[in-house]
């Protein structure tokens, strides 16, 4: 079981995101939106992931609640760790990172529906219970 938590009414997980063809990774908390088809880097946690302007490539325009607005398609791979036993989940996809100003850059990174079609999810705020149990081992 991956345990996540309430950032105020928040449900968010940590991941441990590696950007293999910038030579990049590090740790963000991100927002589980089942809304989102795709995983998004936004706001902050492009600069915590120190992701350079300029190597990024192939713009995507996605559009939401917020309006449209122009990401960047990158290979990823995120990481979770079982709580109970420490075991690693780890999910092949393509992410859409945001620029660092603009339209998103005060967002948090989203959790899609890439990644959470792989989980059952038991979402319970009045409990404080945010688990995703993987649907295969």
């Amino acid at each position: 079981m991956i345990a996540g938590y309430y950032g105020g009414r928040r449900p968010m997980m940590r991941t441990h995101v590696t950007l293999p063809r910038l030579s990049i990774e590090g740790q963000i908390d991100i927002l589980v939106d089942t809304g989102a088809q795709v995983t998004c880097i936004l706001g902050a946690d492009v600069d915590v992931l120190e992701v350079p302007d300029e190597p990024l490539a192939q713009p995507a325009t996605l559009h939401g609640v917020g309006g449209a607005t122009v990401m960047y398609r990158e290979p990823a791979i995120l990481t979770f760790r079982d709580s109970e036993n420490g075991r690693l989940y780890r999910y092949r996809t393509e992410v859409r990172i945001g620029a660092r100003t603009g339209s998103g850059s005060n967002l948090p990174s989203l959790l899609g529906q890439d990644i959470l079609q792989n989980w059952s999810l038991l979402h319970e705020p009045a409990t404080g219970r945010l688990e995703a149990i993987p649907l295969t081992g």
